[in-house]
């Protein structure tokens, strides 16, 4: 699950390099503005793919969406949903309708969270 918020991640980046690129921002001005952009408006949602990869061989493409709301946020792909409202995290599996629930760590929410991992060069 980090690989696509890592892709998502990169993806509004690059939108907000090209936006700023103009301006020849370090690229931890742009990350801040990328942080912000998300952080504002009330939310954000994205549509996605991403390839899994074996080594350099590509093993399955899995395409999705994702909410964002602050810390909060709903992921859904074909096979999994997992919402996390800013204190537990729900994971919904449709292959065997299993349904976790963690109280995730900081460290945890590092490697899972949209936000937090993009906040991860702080």
């Amino acid at each position: 699950m980090s690989k696509t918020f890592l892709v998502l991640i990169i993806t509004v980046s690059v939108c907000s390099i090209s936006s700023v690129a103009q301006n020849k921002l370090s690229p931890r001005a742009i990350l801040d503005r990328t942080s912000a952009r998300l952080q504002s408006n009330g939310g954000q949602s994205a549509s996605f793919t991403t390839t899994v990869f074996d080594g350099t061989t590509p093993r399955e493409t899995i395409s999705g969406t994702i909410d964002m709301l602050g810390q909060k946020y709903v992921m859904k792909t074909p096979s999994v949903c997992t919402w996390f409202n800013g204190k537990y995290q729900w994971s919904f599996i449709s292959g065997n309708e299993e349904v976790t629930l963690v109280s995730p760590t900081d460290e945890e929410l590092q490697t899972s969270s949209p936000m937090a991992f993009l906040g991860i060069y702080k």
